[in-house]
């Protein structure tokens, strides 16, 4: 469960028998659902800065019990955020109360979450707890707070995915010594559209550093657009509806589609990747409900209105570049067609050192450029730019009818991948 303004400040755990590790949280307390034959548990002391929560450590022979935040009350508003919480649109349940007579605790469960509303006198200079809670229509959107200041938000379960409107400044080129920073499940990133089209779109270059297993799980993305470009190395994949795990190899291109659980299990041969995605910023939200691979297989299967796409290279020949290509040849990566048209992508190979390749757009187009092997001069409003393996160039949509890219080395092979602005909007 989210709790907002709650910032951990230390860590202490008991040292002899049945211990227990104690957790500082500025905002609320928490602490593990557990009564003594004497009943109720103690109120927190005026003297306290911060609330306690307190988990069983590893040491104890007894399997967890569960665990309830504290809801810190005022004694004259306790009865009605009682019946705040048990009434109305939040309908929790009531485990405990206690006195009968005169209550000052409740054990109250809902939403996946367990609270106990505690009577206390203390001062209260925050929020008592901020809760939200995943409702399945927009409609229900909304914000209530409690008698006792606790604020339930509710939020829609399906959000719409918000892209920020691109912002295109200019012609942007990363070279491939700029630096990898440490991202999701131990993978290295590094931008290759520094500026994000404003938030967008991003691009990135990914490296898995030690072969063998990889410490994923199963999830899914709230995005627009994501696509995965295999550059070197290798990757055991598995996706939702898509039979057995698979291997993708150098030069395979995968579309993910919104929502569509997958996991990666294992890497070898130091996996390089190229992976764009829009928004630039969007969330991962783990499943741990559904195991992989599942028993259904659904190839023509629509997330969102776009299907799953997997594009291998071994098997797939290259064709003659016919619209503005001299001495290159390509390979259509499937995404315009899977995607509806966010974004086209095409793998690029010069047949021999000079080829030449124009690069034409019917709209307003982002075209990202990315070199996977070899040499290439990108002229673009008459400006030259000499780009090496790993580097990047994204033109601006002003620009990209003067792009003229050159092979300087035979065997030349790079991606590229053109964005419609509109289809970003």
């Amino acid at each position: 469960m989210p709790v907002s303004k709650t910032e951990a400040v230390g860590i202490a755990a008991a040292a002899a028998g049945v211990g227990a590790a104690v957790v500082w949280l500025a905002g609320h307390r928490a602490q593990e659902d557990q009564r003594d034959g004497a009943g109720a548990l103690g109120a927190p002391s005026s003297q306290e800065t911060s609330h306690v929560l307190t988990l069983p450590v590893a040491a104890t022979p007894h399997p967890p019990k569960p665990v309830a935040v504290i809801v810190p009350t005022q004694p004259a508003v306790f009865d009605a955020t009682f019946k705040f919480f048990t009434e109305g649109p939040l309908h929790f349940s009531v485990l405990e109360i206690f006195p009968a007579d005169t209550p000052r605790e409740a054990l109250i469960v809902g939403h996946g979450c367990r609270l106990r509303l505690q009577s206390s006198t203390a001062p209260q200079t925050a929020p008592s707890v901020t809760l939200e809670i995943y409702v399945d229509a927009a409609v229900d959107a909304r914000t209530l707070v409690a008698p006792n200041g606790s604020i339930c938000i509710f939020r829609p379960s399906a959000r719409l995915v918000h892209v920020p409107p691109p912002i295109i400044r200019g012609l942007e080129h990363t070279r491939a010594d700029s630096d990898f920073g440490l991202g999701r499940a131990g993978m290295a990133y590094r931008e290759l559209l520094p500026s994000r089209a404003g938030g967008a779109v991003v691009a990135s270059h990914i490296r898995v550093g030690t072969d063998g297993p990889v410490p994923d799980y199963v999830h899914f993305h709230r995005i627009r657009f994501q696509m995965i470009y295999c550059v070197q190395g290798w990757a055991k994949l598995v996706y939702e509806d898509n039979g057995p795990p698979s291997i993708m190899r150098p030069g395979d291109c995968v579309i993910q589609p919104p929502t569509m659980r997958h996991r990666v299990l294992e890497s070898g041969g130091a996996l390089e990747v190229v992976e764009i995605s829009c928004p630039a910023e969007h969330e991962t939200i783990a499943d741990p409900h559904m195991v992989l691979p599942t028993s259904n297989v659904r190839p023509d299967r629509e997330w969102h209105g776009q299907r799953f796409s997997w594009h291998r290279r071994e098997g797939t020949g290259w064709l003659k570049e016919a619209d503005g290509g001299h001495g290159w040849l390509a390979q259509d990566l499937g995404t315009h067609t899977a995607t509806g048209g966010i974004g086209a992508a095409a793998a690029y190979t010069a047949a021999h050192t000079g080829a030449k390749q124009c690069v034409h757009v019917d709209t307003p187009t982002l075209v990202f450029i990315y070199i996977v092997r070899g040499g290439v001069e990108a002229t673009v409003a008459g400006d030259t730019t000499t780009l090496a393996p790993s580097d990047s160039l994204s033109v601006p949509p002003e620009a990209v009818l003067t792009t003229v890219l050159t092979s300087t080395i035979p065997d030349t092979e790079l991606l590229l991948v053109k964005f419609p602005v509109a289809m970003l909007e």
